[in-house]
This record gives C-alpha cells, sequence and structure tokens, in this order.
C-alpha cells in the first residue's frame, strides 16, 4: 500500500493499544517531502516506547486515530525568544543573544541561568575570541512543534567588537 498523507497513521503497542506518536515525512518518491500528492518514502515516526531493561517490545504502524499524549510538548514564540516546556524539562532560547540555552529548568530546578559567558566560543589562530553571544541570531525558527518533539533553529554569526568570524547553525530537539 502507498502512503500518502499521515493523518490516518498510528502506532500500536503489543497489545494492540494506540500510543501517542508524532510523524514528520523526510521524503517522497518521485520529490520532495513536501510535495503531498507523492507517496511517502522515508517516515519519522516519535513514540514514548515503555520498556523494562533487557526486554523487547514489538510495535507496530496501522491504520486509526492517534492519542494525544498526557503531556504534549509546548513552544511559544515572543519577540525575546522561544520557550519549550516537555513537562518536566523547560528551556528558553534568547533572540537577543546566543547563549544556546538563556534558561534551564528540570523538575521546577534551575539548572541555567541566562549568562553572557555561556553559548559557543571561538579563537582564531592569534587567540582572539568570537562568541555566539557576540551579537543577536540572524533567525530563530521554530522548525517542528509537535505533541511529542519540538525543533528549533538558530542561525547566526560567532562576533566580537571588531567583527564577525563563522558562521553557526544550531538545531535544539526536545
Amino acid at each position: 500500500n502507498r502512503v500518502i498523507s499521515t493523518a490516518n497513521l498510528c502506532v500500536y503497542d503489543d497489545q494492540g493499544k494506540p500510543v501517542p506518536s508524532q510523524f514528520k515525512v523526510l521524503s517522497r518518491w518521485r520529490g520532495r517531502a513536501d510535495q503531498t500528492a507523492l507517496p511517502v518514502k522515508w517516515l519519522l515516526i516519535s513514540f514514548p516506547a515503555d520498556l523494562k531493561p533487557i526486554t523487547e517490545r514489538a510495535y507496530r504502524l496501522g491504520v486509526g486515530v492517534t492519542p494525544a499524549p498526557a503531556s504534549p510538548v509546548r513552544v511559544n514564540e515572543t519577540t525575546g525568544g522561544v520557550a519549550v516546556n516537555t513537562g518536566p524539562l523547560q528551556f528558553t532560547v534568547s533572540k537577543t543573544a546566543f547563549n544556546l540555552f538563556d534558561s534551564v529548568y528540570l523538575n521546577q530546578r534551575r539548572l541555567v541561568k541566562s549568562d553572557l559567558g555561556n553559548g559557543f566560543v571561538i579563537r582564531d589562530h592569534l587567540g582572539k575570541t568570537f562568541r555566539s553571544t557576540g551579537r543577536a541570531p540572524e533567525k530563530v525558527t521554530i522548525e517542528e512543534a509537535g505533541p511529542l518533539r519540538a525543533v528549533i533553529r538558530v542561525e547566526g554569526m560567532h562576533a566580537d567588537v571588531s567583527g564577525d568570524f563563522l558562521r553557526y547553525i544550531v538545531r535544539i530537539h526536545a
């Protein structure tokens, strides 16, 4: 069978129970992933697998209604940045200075706070330092914001007061 759309796909566990899932078409036969009239060639499927250590469990892909997760991933964009909340994990990515994570909380415990000293640092052959926080990122994009997975893409330049040195493109998956 040819799969054209992921709308009616569902993942089932070994008991036949539907599992919360997220689907992303990566490639289609004879075309691009965004050409929705063409059959799916490669499909990324994300779902929570409940396994005990050193055990096996079979899951199958079929047709059905995918249930919503108990705690869906939430993504909120503001003028200052992007906030992601997975339930236990919350983090923000700044649009004004890319310090990787502007803040990180795990189970309400702060692990990272905003600091321009965070982020990526590059030193050239003369020892000159360029930082990802040297200037605002060019783009902060939400590439995916699904119920089980989110992807934030950040693009910019490492910089210092004298100029730019090296481009970065970072994807943060949650």
